[in-house]
């Protein structure tokens, strides 16, 4: 087995509608299963907020990428937008509320936990006006030591300015369902050949289409140069190239990191399954990056486990993780299958594994 990756294991006792799950025995590719509202995508934002635990910017940021408002919308009521990734309790004597994240994660052996309180209240600014606020302490620590303590005031309808005093734990990139392919690509692409150059690129696309020799920027437009059908801009070719092409841009720049994708399926079709999330495990394998997936497909949990059963069986890379919520026992449950034993419960017993 591969154990050259980042995540060991994961603790989320409050976050967004996730309570007391603990995920142990991670591999090289983590998908989540699950109904909907079981809580796969509260995982890969929690995973996503642990890699960089002391950057503010990154937790409102998280908060806001679900909301279907206008920046105007999002600003001036920022303070309700942030509150929903915290879960509340309400002291019974004073009837006042609290609000709680509580993260752990174990990373190369090292063990973190990420905790933050929030309480909600008012504020007066200069015209007199009346705006609500939102303050959190956060409290972080590394194996047990002495821990960091710091403080933030979100203010409805301000712009605030958060800044990290720390290095982020891990490099990871989250690429949420409702992102844009074509302009995402274009940001992340251009960034990382500014950074690296693009011959990493090359040699990912080149093992989903051999004829792909070259690729180019100009301005806010891709090219792909093939060597059978020409130069070509991506705009033109169908989402499910732009989507190959993303994750392509985003294992590269995630490389030695943590790549989370949300419904990686959306876009593809299924008669591609097979191919792309081959390509996918093989690409994660030697760019040693850790993933951590979400889809609702059941072909593509097929394709996945065909694939890892056929390539990837002694190397023991893949977890089909489902989630399924508890509401009288107030806990989040979860049944974590190898690619192998996934794989048998499908083959041998027709078995659902998204419930």
């Amino acid at each position: 087995m591969n154990n050259n990756f980042l995540i060991k294991s994961l603790k989320i006792d409050n976050f967004r509608g996730l309570y007391n799950l603990t995920l142990d025995n991670l591999a090289q590719v983590n998908v989540f299963v699950g109904a909907n509202n079981s809580g796969k995508t509260s995982v890969l934002e929690a995973v996503k907020l642990l890699g960089a635990p002391d950057d503010m910017g990154q937790v409102v940021r998280i908060a806001l990428q679900r909301a279907q408002a206008s920046a105007e919308s999002k600003r001036r009521n920022i303070v309700n937008y942030v509150l929903s990734i915290f879960q509340k309790t309400t002291d019974i004597d004073s009837q006042q509320d609290y609000y709680h994240i509580k993260l752990g994660i174990n990373v190369k052996s090292q063990d973190y936990i990420y905790e933050a309180d929030g309480t909600v209240g008012e504020a007066v600014d200069s015209t007199g006006e009346t705006k609500g606020t939102l303050d959190i302490a956060i409290k972080t620590s590394v194996d047990g030591k002495k821990a960091n303590y710091r403080s933030v005031q979100i203010v409805n309808g301000e712009d605030a300015k958060y800044t990290s005093t720390e290095r982020p734990i891990y490099n990871s990139l989250y690429l949420a369902s409702s992102i844009s392919y074509y302009r995402s690509c274009v940001v992340f692409l251009s960034n990382y050949i500014v950074r690296e150059g693009q011959h990493d690129v090359l040699q990912i696309l080149q093992t989903f289409d051999k004829n792909i020799d070259d690729i180019s920027i100009v301005g806010e437009d891709i090219y792909l140069h093939n060597k059978q059908s020409g130069s070509m801009p991506l705009f033109a070719y169908g989402s499910g190239l732009q989507k190959a092409v993303l994750l392509t841009a985003a294992i590269a720049y995630c490389k030695n990191g943590v790549i989370l994708v949300d419904e990686i399926d959306n876009a593809i079709h299924v008669a591609a399954f097979k191919d792309v999330f081959g390509w996918f495990l093989e690409t994660c394998i030697k760019w040693n990056v850790q993933a951590f997936i979400t889809t609702h497909s059941a072909e593509a949990i097929d394709a996945i486990l065909e694939i890892n059963h056929e390539k990837h069986l002694q190397e023991d890379v893949l977890r089909i993780i489902t989630l399924r919520k508890d509401y009288k026992d107030n806990v989040t449950r979860k049944k974590v299958r190898t690619g192998e034993e996934a794989y048998s419960d499908r083959e041998c017993f027709k078995m659902e594994l998204r419930v």
